[in-house]
């Protein structure tokens, strides 16, 4: 365990750090970023933590099972692809679907909903990975 002044600075200091991660992965079809950038993001905030207060609250085993559900979830995307965006914003939303409007979080299809599982997994599987090397220490 760190000392006062870093647990202080780092418990200040997570919330911005996770909620860029999360701004970035939420719209990464939009600007530069994405999935990949912003689970990083989300998991060196979580590394901070995890180095200023110790490991012992994380659970690695649900990190796993997360990280499996991230990658499953992506896979399912993939395989469905457009059709199950379209279905899914017309018939559950009751929203049109309509041709490319830039910045409309519509208009991306099953990109963004890609981008949130790519950033659900890279998060879980960096924690993973950080975990695995402290207790190494």
């Amino acid at each position: 365990m760190m000392s006062r002044i870093v647990r202080d600075v780092s418990r200040l200091t997570f919330p911005l750090f996770a909620m860029f991660g999360f701004y970035l992965v939420a719209h990464g079809h939009l600007t530069p970023g994405g999935g990949f950038q912003g689970g990083a993001i989300i998991a060196s905030s979580i590394a901070m933590i995890m180095v200023a207060y110790g490991i012992y609250g994380l659970k690695e085993k649900l990190l796993s099972i997360s990280e499996l559900a991230g990658l499953f979830s992506f896979l399912i995307l993939v395989y469905f692809g457009s059709h199950f965006a379209h279905s899914a914003v017309e018939e559950w939303f009751k929203l049109p679907v309509v041709g490319p409007n830039a910045g409309h979080l519509i208009s991306a299809g099953v990109i963004p909903l890609m981008s949130i599982a790519v950033g659900f997994e890279v998060a879980c599987g960096i924690s993973i990975i950080v975990i695995a090397m402290r207790k190494g220490d």
